[in-house]
């Protein structure tokens, strides 16, 4: 507890007054001196008790929360009691992923204050943030004293996950890209069966001739029973593919891309195996329950990887859509990334380096089209719909 600028100058003036009183042998006008030496130090007094009783509380939201999405927590603060005209004011800090400090006054007289504050809140970065510290100062009625106390963490957490791009549904893929998603709900279960387009030399006698009439080319029965088709995602985390900042939005941006393709084609019904550098994060599929949930809380605490290569054989499989969100690519990537790893449709998102990194590879999209990827660019100022929709036009 300290004294404020005016407690000062009062107690100052008051010793001033008493020894001027003194030294002209005015005794009679001692008082007023005292009075005002002794004024801020009552203040000091009066302050001491309901300070120590201070109460203070946090309310975080439960559930995760995105990147880029509003919400709010609470902030409670009682203090027990003070004189009539007593103000307090609390500064609730962040760090620089949850976003700004706030503050808040509110008076507190004879029955004390209690204080519940919304804190808006706007997360920057991923991951697990505790808000606070926070800091409450007290002062008395007449401005004389007041005191100061630090609102530590409570060790109430919020998690925020990867911001999540709204895609169109995959049916949208041109022909030759894909098995076809035919049905209503997104599954492809026409008659249970898993439909992709016809190739030279296929059984003629496989062919879904109703099918075929209704997308005007021929398509093949890929399986004869139901299930939920496969897809294999890989994420790039590699550090040397992204830049050295503590935060890095090239790579916050890879993360979201991954998760939303891991989303929707969850929401389509495919059983979803997602990837890193350091290997298999985690297989969801849409029957799971929480599945998406289960998948962000994945991304929302990855972190970059020392690995200087992907891994090799992480795409093969007999998956019916394989994607691959890729930063800096190297040239031993390519080998990682050849034909006759996957079997299914390829598709390449591409995070466009920083304008001053030099590429290892000349031309990174046309490498990975030559090798069967369609592929397409992302960045911070594109429309995630409009990559999304290059994606799904297939360019090679």
């Amino acid at each position: 507890m300290l004294l404020t600028l005016r407690g000062w100058c009062c107690l100052l003036g008051g010793i001033a007054w008493t020894l001027a009183a003194l030294y002209s042998d005015q005794r009679d006008t001692i008082w007023p001196g005292v009075f005002l030496a002794v004024l801020p130090l009552i203040s000091l007094v009066l302050m001491l008790p309901c300070f120590r009783r201070v109460r203070f509380a946090r309310e975080t939201p439960g559930a995760p929360i995105s990147v880029g999405q509003r919400t709010r927590y609470h902030l409670r603060v009682r203090i027990p009691w003070l004189l009539p005209g007593g103000l307090a004011a609390v500064t609730e800090n962040m760090d620089s992923g949850l976003g700004q400090a706030w503050q808040f006054q509110f008076p507190v007289g004879f029955t004390g204050a209690a204080g519940r504050f919304e804190i808006p809140l706007m997360p920057h970065w991923r991951g697990k943030h505790e808000p606070g510290p926070g800091v409450l100062i007290v002062k008395d009625p007449l401005r004389m004293a007041r005191a100061k106390r630090q609102l530590p963490k409570t060790g109430d957490s919020i998690v925020v996950v990867p911001k999540i791009f709204a895609l169109e549904s995959h049916q949208s893929f041109s022909p030759g890209d894909q098995l076809r998603t035919l049905s209503p709900s997104g599954r492809q279960d026409i008659d249970d069966v898993l439909l992709r387009e016809y190739r030279p030399g296929d059984d003629t006698r496989r062919i879904h001739w109703r099918a075929s009439a209704k997308l005007g080319e021929l398509l093949i029965r890929q399986e004869e029973q139901g299930h939920n088709p496969k897809a294999r995602i890989l994420l790039d985390n590699r550090a040397a593919a992204y830049g050295s900042e503590t935060v890095d939005l090239r790579f916050e941006l890879a993360i979201s891309w991954a998760g939303s393709i891991c989303a929707q084609l969850l929401t389509e019904g495919f059983e979803v195996e997602l990837l890193t550098a350091d290997g298999p994060l985690g297989c969801w599929t849409a029957g799971m329950g929480h599945a998406r949930e289960a998948m962000l809380l994945q991304l929302a605490f990855l972190h970059r990887s020392q690995r200087l290569h992907l891994p090799l054989g992480a795409l093969a499989g007999q998956e019916e859509f394989v994607a691959v969100v890729l930063g800096r690519v190297i040239p031993d990537d390519l080998h990682t990334l050849a034909p006759g790893q996957s079997s299914g449709a390829r598709k390449a998102v591409l995070i466009q380096p920083d304008a001053d990194s030099e590429p290892l590879v000349a031309d990174p999209a046309d490498a990975l089209r030559a090798l069967s990827w369609s592929t397409a660019s992302a960045a911070l100022d594109v429309p995630p719909a409009r990559t999304w929709a290059e994606l799904l036009g297939g360019r090679r």
